[in-house]
């Protein structure tokens, strides 16, 4: 399953719009997957793109393939759950960070036969796709990264590749539409981060690790998307049943129907 691509555009400076690319360079890159263990829900939260996905592929039954586009595989943490939601699913996986897209392909080694992983700009990657040539968007802690101007981009672009019937599913950062509660997650979020002195990691510096994930969540600050302008944005681009099906901290998931 491909599709023809333009040129790649792999070497995006921090100031691009995009911004992604940048986000996980040292540390915060190499030890990714550390961040799980301070986010105490991190498993329901991912299992939950996998149950949702499930649930999407048994309405499915005609469907001998089911093609998924994922936004950013990362480490492969949403990836594998993506993958075990149905045997019919396939996945073009998309992300411009290649060390954290080279750990996915090593977790997901057994199941190499039904996902693509291309290493490009997203949005570069969407405007290549035919038109409702996808069943279903699933993505998990990579679109808040997008500057708002590059996330709209991205989404409409969603829009017009997912069929009638499709599934949205993200699982991301979600800022409160109430600026209060807002700034209690964010707090809390950050002070989660003092678990980290209590691994013992030869080699790794926990202070930069600390300071590296305080400073990327200060950063989201200048681009964070609340609940209720994702609902907007998936109502404006013609998606239906739209819902919040979980939600601890900053982090939720929302789902949407292509109508």
């Amino acid at each position: 399953m491909s599709f023809p691509m333009p040129e790649p555009k792999l070497n995006q400076t921090p100031g691009d719009k995009s911004r992604y690319d940048q986000r996980f360079a040292g540390v915060l890159g190499e030890h990714y997957d550390l961040r799980a263990r301070v986010m105490p829900y991190h498993e329901q939260f991912q299992d939950t793109v996998k149950d949702t996905l499930a649930d999407f592929a048994k309405k499915h039954p005609e469907a001998s393939i089911l093609k998924v586009l994922e936004v950013g595989c990362g480490t492969g943490q949403t990836s594998i759950r993506i993958l075990e939601a149905d045997p019919r699913i396939k996945v073009v996986s998309v992300d411009t960070d290649e060390k954290l897209m080279e750990k996915a392909k090593k977790v997901l080694a057994d199941m190499a036969d039904r996902i693509e992983f291309i290493h490009q700009d997203i949005l570069s990657v969407l405007t290549a796709m035919p038109d409702q040539s996808m069943d279903a968007m699933a993505s998990g802690l990579t679109i808040h990264n997008f500057t708002t101007e590059y996330r709209l981009e991205v989404m409409k672009e969603v829009a017009r590749v997912l069929k009638s019937g499709g599934l949205f599913v993200n699982a991301d950062k979600y800022a409160f539409d109430d600026p209060e509660a807002h700034a209690k997650s964010l707090k809390e979020q950050i002070d989660s981060f003092e678990m980290f002195d209590t691994m013992h990691i030869p080699g790794l510096d926990i202070p930069k690790l600390k300071k590296g994930w305080v400073e990327h969540y200060q950063e989201d600050e200048k681009t964070k998307i609340t609940e209720s302008e994702q609902i907007k944005m998936l109502e404006d681009l013609g998606f239906k049943d739209i819902k919040v099906i979980f939600r601890e901290s900053m982090e939720a998931v929302i789902t949407a129907t292509k109508k």
